[in-house]
C-alpha cells in the first residue's frame, strides 16, 4: 500500500501532457518535421478533439505560414520526422505507432495499471538480498545508458521507465515491469560485448512499456476469462515483438548506430537459448 501511494504521489508531481482520465487531449507537441508531398517543413503543436467529438486532429504549423492548420492523421504517412531531443523522439514515435490513437480512445486506464503495479510490487518483495547483484561502477552505467533509451519522467501522463535492478541468474534475461523497472540478469553482460548492444537491447523492452504491450495482454487475458499474472503480460506476441523491434531500431538509427545491433542481440539471446 505505501509503495502504491508513494508512486501516485510522485506521477502528481511529473510533468503530464494527457489531460483527464479519458485522455481527451495531448498538447505541448513541439516536434519538427518535413512534408514530403507538399515539400514544406511543419511543426507539429497539439492533437487537438474535433468540435462534433467525432475524433482528433493534429494542429501544425508550417515554417513559411503564420497560421495553424489541421492535419489528418494518415498525413503522416507523407511525414519525415526529425526529433531534436529524446522526449521528441518518442512523441515521434507516438504519432507513428498507434499509441497515441488509444490513449485517446481509451483514456490512461490507470485502474488496470495499479493491478499490474501490484504484481510486480509482490515480484520485488520476493527478492532476496542474495537475488540482487550490486556494483556501483555497473549501476552507474547502466543508468547512463538508460537515460539515452527514455527520458526521466512522464512525458504523457503514464508510467516511464524509471528504475534498473540486476538480479542473479544464468539465463540472459531482460525485461520491464509495470512499474517502470527494468530487470536485467547477470548473465546478460556475458553475451553482449559493448554499450551499444546493451543500448539496443534496453530499447526494445522499453519500446514494449511505450506502446502498452504490458496492458493490452492483461486487458486480452480479463476479456478471454483468463487471470493474469506477471508473466503473462510480460510474455508479448509476434505482433508485439516486431513493434517494439522497429522502435527500438528507430531509435538506433536516431542516434546514428547500426540498426543491425539488435539483430545481433536477440540472435546472441537466441542462441543461448538454444544451447541451454
Amino acid at each position: 500500500m505505501k509503495v502504491k501511494a508513494l508512486s501516485v504521489m510522485i506521477l502528481s508531481l511529473l510533468p503530464v501532457f494527457v489531460t483527464g482520465q479519458n485522455g481527451e487531449n495531448l498538447k505541448n507537441l513541439s516536434l519538427k518535421g518535413h512534408d514530403k508531398k507538399s515539400d514544406r517543413d511543419v511543426t507539429f503543436h497539439r492533437i487537438m478533439p474535433f468540435s462534433d467529438a467525432s475524433g482528433y486532429f493534429l494542429a501544425v504549423r508550417y515554417d513559411d505560414s503564420e497560421v495553424t492548420e489541421r492535419m489528418v492523421w494518415n498525413s503522416l504517412k507523407d511525414i519525415e520526422f526529425y526529433p531534436e531531443n529524446l522526449e521528441q523522439f518518442w512523441q515521434k514515435e507516438g504519432l507513428r505507432t498507434r499509441i497515441y490513437a488509444d490513449l485517446l480512445r481509451k483514456g490512461l486506464r490507470n485502474d488496470i495499471r495499479d493491478i499490474m503495479e501490484g504484481y510486480m510490487a509482490d515480484y520485488l518483495a520476493s527478492l532476496d538480498a542474495k537475488d540482487l547483484f550490486v556494483d556501483n561502477y555497473l549501476d552507474s552505467r547502466l543508468y547512463e545508458i538508460l537515460r539515452k533509451v527514455y527520458p526521466p519522467g512522464n512525458m504523457d501522463g503514464r508510467r516511464g521507465v524509471r528504475n534498473i535492478i540486476v538480479v542473479s541468474n544464468l539465463t540472459p534475461d531482460a525485461w520491464i515491469g509495470p512499474d517502470g523497472t527494468m530487470v536485467l540478469t547477470t548473465a546478460v553482460f556475458t553475451i553482449l560485448t559493448s554499450e551499444d548492444e546493451v543500448l539496443a537491447l534496453m530499447a526494445q523492452e522499453a519500446s514494449h512499456m511505450f506502446l502498452d504491450h504490458q496492458l493490452d495482454n492483461f486487458s486480452r487475458m480479463i476479456n478471454n476469462l483468463f487471470d493474469p499474472d506477471l508473466s503473462s503480460i510480460i510474455t508479448f506476441n509476434l505482433e508485439q515483438e516486431a513493434e517494439a523491434d522497429n522502435s527500438a531500431i528507430e531509435l538506433l538509427r536516431y542516434y546514428g548506430k547500426d540498426p543491425g545491433v539488435l539483430g545481433a542481440v536477440l540472435n546472441k539471446m537466441k542462441a543461448y537459448a538454444e544451447r541451454t
